[in-house]
């Protein structure tokens, strides 16, 4: 029930925010892109997470979002069309909240979407970002891992 006045919350904040800035919308994705991020592994439990996340050589994001989230379904094929661009680099991952809600308690999910980059045992959170954002801090990631990797002997 917190994550519908959460989301409820945020729409609000986003429309104001919206026409606040003159009306600028996001781009309009692929078809394609949506497809992409419905064929997004899910992960369901902390065990998942552990085995697929935290043991992860290559930088790992992972979407925590809803079905009936407005901001996450605008946000979801923006996140295929990482997935695509960033292919073999960086692996991606779906938390739907409302059917892994021990994941969206350990990581204090309290709005959606949230999106998080781990990299190096690190991590970086987001909100509803630009894509330019995703791409500073995915390419950021990469660098780092690759420079881990080219030290490891």
């Amino acid at each position: 029930m917190r994550h519908v006045m959460y989301c409820a919350l945020w729409l609000g904040l986003w429309a104001v925010l919206a026409g606040c800035s003159g009306g600028t919308t996001r781009p309009v994705a692929a078809p394609d892109d949506q497809k992409t991020y419905d064929a997004l592994p899910q992960l369901r439990t902390l065990d998942e997470f552990k085995q697929y996340v935290e043991s992860s050589k290559k930088p790992v994001l992972v979407d925590f979002y809803a079905t009936w989230c407005g901001p996450c379904r605008e946000l979801a094929p923006e996140i295929g069309s990482l997935s695509s661009d960033y292919r073999g680099r960086v692996t991606f991952y779906r938390v739907d909240v409302d059917q892994a809600r021990e994941l969206s308690d350990k990581f204090g999910i309290k709005t959606i979407p949230t999106v998080f980059i781990f990299s190096g045992g690190q991590s970086r959170r987001f909100s509803f970002e630009t894509r330019d954002t995703y791409v500073k801090a995915l390419d950021q990631a990469v660098s780092q891992a690759s420079a881990t990797q080219s030290r490891t002997p």
